[in-house]
């Protein structure tokens, strides 16, 4: 599949592949993890609202946890 970019992108983007892009993000989230400097925060694999979840119920019970402060 090919897409013109995401919303909001430089032209530059425009007719990369989904594949492209997505390992695009991937790096730039990577980065953003090792530079730590507190612009990207990652969740732990015990953040989760049901730790025997797989597969895209693993995912959704990830996006589900909201830690108690």
């Amino acid at each position: 599949m090919i897409v013109n970019g995401l919303k909001g992108s430089n032209k530059k983007n425009n007719g990369k592949s989904v594949a492209t892009l997505a390992r695009e993000a991937i790096r730039w989230a990577q980065e953003a993890l090792r530079s730590d400097d507190g612009s990207i925060k990652a969740q732990a694999k015990n953040e989760t609202t049901d730790e025997d979840a797989i597969g895209d119920d693993a995912i959704l019970a990830c996006c589900l946890y909201v830690p108690c402060r």
